[in-house]
């Protein structure tokens, strides 16, 4: 035993090392780097190389820089009628939805319909209230440290007899008994940090519940109007616009629909919704911006970053840009992936979306702002 343990305490050092030793040299690096002036021309060759390699069809970004707003689409929205991704293109945000659902909620906890320290026990009404009181909270549910799990068994169970659109035969009734008792929840605390789509299914189901609304109605009338964002939403209007998905492979998948789960999973978008969407993070310029500015405060500290109100926030890329905190978060369904992240005290931020299953779109993504944060446009 006493062997093992040093094997562990040495492996241990040498991770730390190599963590150190990769930080001071990015940190090096990035200090003596000089402005290139050639932010778009690595845009348009980093996104073709992530085309190319990912075998993804096509994608969609937008990159705000102080006053300037950059767009661009890269290939096809449909192979085999090889119609090119624009502007217009649909997407499906997956999970990037969790962000508009704590700012609904921050919205309607300034407006008194909630507060963030209620009990969930006492936010639901009776025939889908918990069995019992544990302590969790709404902000618990927001910070995904309600120790439930990211989806419960029973719904995976079910969701994997339709591969394809896995949650489309899936009603409000296959959650309503678990929720009443979870067998998998843990009690809510940060030591039980666990990312969860349900947690985030329920706060939109409080915010339902107390606002008498729909989450579809919550979405378009008190975010997407006052923004200008008028191809934002759960229900698709123009099957036309919408791009087809295609999984991790490439391959043809089916597009998903979120009878349960909406309000972490089932947002629908374009590039041009989600630059408004991203500079409303960014810039006083709306009626929302202090609701928006308060998601983004830490509520709980890991230790090289820390979670908002449904965003990320990453202090070790901050810290070694010089850029500040780094505010982030992606999202994939079967055929699609999404990604967000900007930095407040830089102005600047992205927006990525495509046609394709693959989160190594995260990853592109926080290299693309990173370098945005570093390269002038012109």
């Amino acid at each position: 035993m006493k062997r093992f343990l040093q094997i562990i305490g040495i492996l241990v050092l040498i991770a730390i090392g190599s963590i150190f030793l990769y930080s001071g040299w990015l940190y090096i690096s990035i200090s003596l780097r000089k402005d290139t002036h050639n932010l778009s021309q690595q845009i348009d060759r980093e996104c073709q190389y992530y085309l190319d390699r990912k075998n993804t069809p096509g994608l969609a970004l937008a990159l705000v820089k102080g006053d300037t707003i950059l767009y661009k689409s890269f290939g096809v929205k449909n192979r085999v009628t090889g119609e090119t991704i624009d502007t217009s293109t649909l997407f499906e945000l997956g999970d990037l939805t969790i962000v508009f659902t704590t700012s609904l909620a921050e919205l309607h906890s300034r407006k008194g319909l909630f507060n963030w320290n209620d009990h969930l026990y006492n936010s639901l009404p009776a025939d889908r209230v918990p069995s019992l009181d544990d302590g969790t909270t709404l902000l618990h549910l927001a910070t995904h440290t309600g120790g439930f799990p990211r989806i419960q068994q029973e719904l995976l169970d079910t969701a994997r007899l339709h591969p394809c659109n896995p949650f489309e035969k899936l009603y409000r009734s296959h959650s309503d008994y678990y929720y009443r008792s979870p067998a998998d929840k843990k009690a809510p605390g940060w030591h039980n940090y666990q990312y969860s789509e349900i947690a985030i299914s329920l706060l939109g189901d409080v915010m339902e519940y107390k606002a008498h609304r729909s989450y579809e109605n919550l979405l378009v009338n008190d975010i997407c109007a006052p923004l200008g964002m008028k191809k934002t939403s759960l229900i698709l209007r123009d099957s036309a616009l919408l791009a087809k998905g295609h999984d991790i492979n490439g391959n043809v998948t089916c597009n998903w629909h979120f009878p349960v789960l909406q309000a972490s999973d089932a947002i629908r978008s374009n590039i041009v919704d989600m630059s408004i969407f991203l500079k409303a993070q960014l810039f006083n310029n709306s009626s929302l911006y202090d609701v928006f500015h308060n998601t983004h405060q830490k509520v709980v500290s890991f230790p090289i970053g820390a979670m908002g109100k449904g965003w990320n926030i990453d202090n070790f890329t901050g810290q070694l840009t010089g850029s500040g905190p780094i505010l982030w978060h992606g999202g994939c369904t079967g055929g699609f992936s999404s990604y967000m992240a900007f930095c407040p005290e830089k102005k600047t931020g992205i927006v990525l979306l495509a046609n394709q299953n693959n989160p190594l779109l995260e990853k592109m993504g926080l290299d693309l702002l990173n370098e945005a944060l570093l390269t002038s446009l012109k």
